[in-house]
């Protein structure tokens, strides 16, 4: 009866700090998802409307001003994880786990994922660059306002890279 009882305290407790936690996270994460937005770069006017689950709809009437709102929603929403995915692919987790990442650096380093894809880019032909161009200004635009980054980086204690 003793180990029922102390298992019960236990799940409370992980209940109250899984809550607690998840208010830290949405008092820290306040991601501005409404009201107005000017960014330079844009050639008209873009309208993003996001559903009750946060699912983002955009108009624009440029497909260039589509592909900027899209990179800069992209990283409201996911900058933190576009991060993280970087720096495995390239190899670069041991700047966040030290000596633990180094394995598994050395093994992204040598299937060379960031390499490639780096020799692939430099292969596209000029309309598709300057599409993904778009993309990569939009995402690059939302880490210029400096501001609205997600709480993981903090505790991470690293900066989101353009």
């Amino acid at each position: 009866m003793k180990g029922l009882k102390a298992g019960a305290v236990v799940t409370v407790l992980l209940i109250l700090a899984a809550v607690a936690g998840g208010t830290v996270y949405l008092h820290h994460h306040r991601v501005q998802r409404d009201g107005l937005i000017l960014l330079p770069g844009l050639q008209g006017p873009v309208t993003v409307v996001r559903d009750t689950n946060g699912m983002p709809y955009i108009q624009a009437q440029h497909s260039g001003d589509l592909l900027y709102a899209q990179g800069f929603v992209t990283a409201q929403d996911r900058l933190f994880q576009m991060q993280l995915t970087r720096m495995v692919a390239a190899g670069r987790m041991a700047e966040l786990t030290g000596e633990r990442g180094r394995e598994g650096d050395i093994r992204m380093r040598t299937i060379g994922i960031a390499r490639q894809a780096r020799r692939h880019a430099r292969m596209l032909d000029r309309r598709t660059r300057r599409f993904w161009g778009r993309y990569v200004e939009g995402v690059n635009a939302f880490i210029r306002r400096g501001r609205d980054f997600p709480i993981e980086f903090k505790l991470a204690g690293i900066e989101p890279e353009r």
